[in-house]
């Protein structure tokens, strides 16, 4: 049987069951990622700040009345912020920022996720925003680089008890995006892409592929030297 799932505006009184729904996410979909000290310093320190539930722009994916996931978007930058030990580069135009995006692990893999960004990602384009950016665990990076997120500085996160947690800064331009999905192409353009796309070998393709994942790779590993360095001076 097809469950309906609903996306709608978060409201205050889902605050209990989102914070329950986050920290049991983070547990299981995070753990192969984080050290256990980690993901509970984390879910004690709160990933989430709750004043996005006073305001429009924080949803909730739910079905016969059961919060699967959640997802936001804000104008400004997470309440944390000032712990953050590397930032993105300035590039001088407005970006919103994607905020606390989780999903139920007894729903991971069913569309939820991406449900969800699609609707956040479609209410920064109309609120005006060309770019937006996120700071992402490193159990979220593929989800996101899969959704045409870039990778940008690694992030360090300051926890309670001297731990810190490890992430990677990400950007999109959605306004690109859009005109990209607007265009028709010609014949000839979709003929030439095509024949281009033959000529790569698999292993030209690998190698690609390689090339993006030693970029995450390096960005994640300075991060956590970052982190242990922090943890040691505790």
């Amino acid at each position: 049987m097809t469950v309906s799932i609903k996306i709608r505006s978060a409201r205050r009184d889902d605050a209990s069951a989102l914070v329950a729904m986050h920290a049991l996410s983070l547990r299981r979909l995070a753990s192969g990622f984080y050290e256990p000290e980690v993901l509970e310093a984390f879910i004690t320190q709160g990933p989430m700040d709750l004043v996005m539930l006073d305001g429009d722009r924080y949803f909730v994916a739910e079905a016969n009345g059961h919060i699967l996931g959640s997802g936001g978007w804000s104008p400004n930058v997470p309440g944390y912020h000032a712990s953050f030990e590397q930032q993105d580069t300035d590039t001088g135009m407005p970006s919103a920022v994607v905020r606390s995006l989780f999903v139920h692990p007894d729903a991971a893999r069913r569309g939820i996720a991406s449900a969800l960004m699609i609707r956040v990602e479609a209410e920064i384009r109309a609120a005006g925003f060309n770019t937006a950016s996120l700071h992402a665990t490193l159990s979220g990076i593929p989800f996101y680089r899969g959704r045409g997120w870039r990778g940008g500085l690694p992030v360090v996160v300051g926890l309670p008890g001297g731990h810190s947690l490890v992430g990677l800064s990400m950007t999109k331009q959605l306004m690109g995006e859009l005109k990209a999905a607007a265009s028709v192409c010609s014949e000839t353009d979709l003929s030439r892409r095509r024949a281009k796309d033959k000529v790569k070998t698999h292993g030209e393709r690998d190698h690609e592929n390689d090339c993006r994942d030693q970029g995450v790779h390096k960005a994640t590993a300075k991060a956590q030297n970052i982190s242990r360095k922090r943890h040691n001076e505790h």
